[in-house]
């Protein structure tokens, strides 16, 4: 079996069966399930063992194959442990993950205007995004990345994904009606937003928060300095 894109914590799943000395056991171990084609998979904390497909040792084959998962131009699949983030586009018909390194090398950057690619992102007219509350719109407008040093195995694909479906509702909705009350999957956008756990996602809803401090400021020119330039997807020429 090549293990060639596992993650350092992936292990697969599989019907085979040996017995071992109790000796040898430390404890129960976690394993999530991973399904990385999902707009809807939760995160999986570092360090936690996870799982994305299934060994069968009579045949040597995997399930679902990993040539299955292959969405990016150049034909690799997705290791966790790569330093090479990956992009998602998440729209209809694309639904594709890209090696950050091959958008680059590539020439997928925008030269939309940031006002273009908010509206891009969205999929929303320019004169509904001023409906979108601030904090709510920064969100929605972060590129979908998992993988790489910073980014973790999954990524921010869930909380991103669901951020720009509130978008669109708040974009969809005129100022006269009740908009405090608008409701997603029967919860509240505050209360959706207390629900969202990590420091990243954290500052990008709040980003003055200890805006005394030197450390966080000095933290925030350094992200500044590093963020790469603007992709877009190969297939439909979107903000990824």
């Amino acid at each position: 079996m090549d293990t060639s894109c596992y993650g350092k914590f992936e292990r697969s799943l599989s019907q085979d069966r040996q017995v071992i000395s109790t000796l040898s056991i430390n404890g129960k171990a976690t394993v999530m399930n991973y399904d990385e084609m999902s707009l809807e998979q939760e995160p999986i904390p570092a360090e936690r063992f996870y799982t994305r497909r299934a060994y069968n040792s009579l045949f040597g084959s995997l399930k679902p194959n990993v040539f299955e998962s292959i969405t990016c131009i150049c034909g690799r699949p997705y290791n966790p442990d790569e330093s090479d983030p990956m992009h998602l586009c998440p729209r209809f018909g694309c639904k594709r993950w890209y090696h950050e390194s091959c958008l680059h090398e590539n020439g997928f950057i925008s030269t939309k205007s940031s006002d273009e690619r908010i509206r891009d992102f969205l999929d929303i007219p320019q004169a509904r995004v001023p409906r979108v509350p601030p904090d709510l719109l920064r969100l929605a407008c972060v590129p979908i990345i998992r993988g790489g040093p910073t980014h973790g195995v999954v990524g921010n694909v869930k909380t991103v994904c669901e951020a720009r479906e509130w978008a669109q509702l708040y974009a969809g909705t005129p100022w006269a009606e009740s908009r405090p009350g608008l409701l997603l999957n029967d919860i509240t956008l505050d209360r959706w937003l207390d629900g969202l756990e990590g420091i990243e996602v954290e500052e990008l809803i709040y980003p003055d928060d200890e805006c005394g401090s030197e450390s966080f400021l000095a933290r925030k020119r350094v992200q500044s300095e590093e963020a790469p330039p603007p992709y877009i997807c190969p297939s439909c020429e979107k903000p990824v």
